[in-house]
């Protein structure tokens, strides 16, 4: 924390117990009958006396030569300069916020016309051999950029007229006005085009949802007016849309979950080579082939069968 706020705060919580002291000095010397027109302002103590005073003498005025080294303070604060009529300012914080029309657009270039030694104003054409050569989405963005150029170089034309006029001894005041104000459209609607660019290329950056909605959002001395209001209606309507949706019902209860996690419960893999199908017999595990039976002949006893198993013996 700096040391010019620590001073400050020990100002005040020592003039705070100044005026404490001043409050029980006059109810100690007060008489019911009688009142004090000059309350006593003396302080007897010599803790707040010495502060007070060292305080004075570090918070005097520097001397010029030092303040003069020390240069002007730096002030972030946005100077603004004088105001204008409200109904002039209304004609120009419509196009500010919303745009100019076409058709006015269309009437403001018939009548703002580029003097015919002023050519350069005009926004340069594409070459006709690079025309085959951009793409289409490159086309149309050069397209756009063309009329924005052309509508500021119908405005520097207004500016140029205007000059003109004010230089010969008779010139027509409303003349001058009308080119003006044309020319104060124009700019305006530059300026409004050139915030909608903005907003466009912080839209992807955004969800889905809340770019649509922020579409009709107007701008202020911010790009989007009230944006925090804006994010919390959102949100607020994305819950209620959520709680209403129908959710799909569910069967099996836990058992569907875990197969629907585990895959179906009545895939089986495929058998591997030599694999036994069928149930293993008495000794005999899984994927192995049942052993060798002896071979009996059909008349033969059981009896007569020796103990031992060997290969089977065919007659």
């Amino acid at each position: 924390m700096p040391k010019d706020s620590k001073t400050a705060k020990k100002i005040r919580r020592l003039e705070k117990r100044l005026e404490r002291y001043k409050k029980k000095e006059n109810i100690e010397n007060s008489d019911p009958c009688e009142v004090l027109e000059d309350p006593p302002n003396q302080v007897n103590d010599p803790d707040v006396l010495s502060f007070v005073e060292d305080n004075t003498e570090s918070t005097s005025d520097l001397d010029s030569d030092l303040l003069e080294a020390l240069g002007e303070p730096s002030i972030s604060q946005t100077d603004y300069g004088d105001e204008i009529h409200p109904q002039i300012l209304a004609r120009i914080n419509n196009i500010l916020t919303e745009g100019l029309v076409k058709e006015e657009r269309d009437k403001i270039i018939k009548s703002q016309l580029i003097p015919i030694n002023g050519k350069l104003m005009e926004a340069p054409r594409l070459n006709v051999e690079l025309a085959g050569v951009l793409s289409g989405p490159s086309k149309t963005r050069d397209s756009m950029l063309f009329n924005r150029q052309q509508d500021l170089g119908l405005a520097i034309a207004g500016v140029s007229q205007v000059i003109n006029s004010l230089s010969k001894k008779d010139f027509d005041k409303l003349s001058i006005i009308r080119q003006l104000i044309d020319t104060s459209r124009l700019l305006s609607n530059l300026h409004f085009q050139h915030t909608e660019v903005r907003r466009k290329l912080i839209n992807p950056f955004l969800e889905k949802s809340l770019g649509e909605n922020l579409k009709h959002n107007k701008r202020d001395s911010f790009l989007f007016s009230s944006l925090d209001e804006a994010v919390k209606s959102h949100q607020t309507m994305k819950r209620a849309s959520n709680a209403l949706r129908p959710r799909p019902a569910l069967t099996g209860g836990t058992n569907s979950n875990r197969t629907s996690q585990s895959g179906p419960r009545n895939f089986q893999s495929p058998l591997r080579r030599n694999q036994y199908q069928g149930h293993p017999g008495r000794g005999q595990r899984r994927g192995q082939y049942p052993r060798r039976q002896q071979f009996r002949p059909p008349n033969q006893d059981k009896a007569a069968v020796p103990a031992s198993r060997g290969r089977a013996r065919y007659p």
